[in-house]
């Protein structure tokens, strides 16, 4: 997932014993704050898009055939198709 996002530095994926997830950063002291994730289903896939800042790459659409959920903090992204793995992510780091 390198270079979905304008200014976006590196992307790395985690495989843990509880889930796996990617993780996007911005420079410091960028952040995902003026990010806007659009979700909708349709016919079984989740249409992701993505408004505001930082500007997304020019597609901006993920088609998937499960949901991705995002988890924002300062200049970390994570996003992951696990909903326990999110759950976890966001107790961690919270949504900010």
């Amino acid at each position: 997932m390198t270079n979905l996002f304008q200014g976006q530095e590196v992307a790395a994926l985690f495989r843990t014993d509880q889930g796996s997830f990617e993780a996007l950063f911005l420079p410091k002291p960028g952040n995902w704050d003026g990010l806007e994730v659009v979700q909708t289903e349709k016919n079984g896939h989740y249409l992701t898009s993505f408004k505001g800042q930082p500007s997304p790459w020019p597609a901006n659409l993920m088609d998937d055939g499960s949901r991705p959920y995002f988890v924002k903090h300062a200049n970390l992204l994570c996003i992951t198709f696990d909903e326990s793995v999110f759950q976890l992510l966001n107790r961690i780091l919270g949504q900010g």
